[in-house]
């Protein structure tokens, strides 16, 4: 995969590299400025003197629903095999 990206690149003209450059510096910088963002957003549940009406909590129906969907995709992804 690596060498057909190589031969790809080799085929653009300068000035298209540049783009693609800038292009991938742009959506580099989006991503890391995101990141800031989430990590900020992340640290307000982690602070020991914020009210536990405050603090995320899992959705502990949510979790079971997807524990038993879990089960049934194991159940029928066995009973497929033996069927095969």
């Amino acid at each position: 995969m690596f060498l057909s990206v190589k031969k790809e690149l080799k085929k653009l003209s300068k000035s298209e590299l540049v783009r693609l450059l800038l292009k991938e510096r742009k959506m580099r910088q989006d991503l890391e400025e995101r990141l800031i963002k989430i990590e900020h957003y992340l640290k307000a549940f982690d602070n020991p003197h914020t009210p536990s009406s405050k603090k995320r909590k899992n959705n502990t129906k949510k979790i079971k629903i997807m524990k038993r969907i879990n089960l049934v995709f194991q159940v029928s992804l066995r009973v497929a095999m033996v069927v095969e």
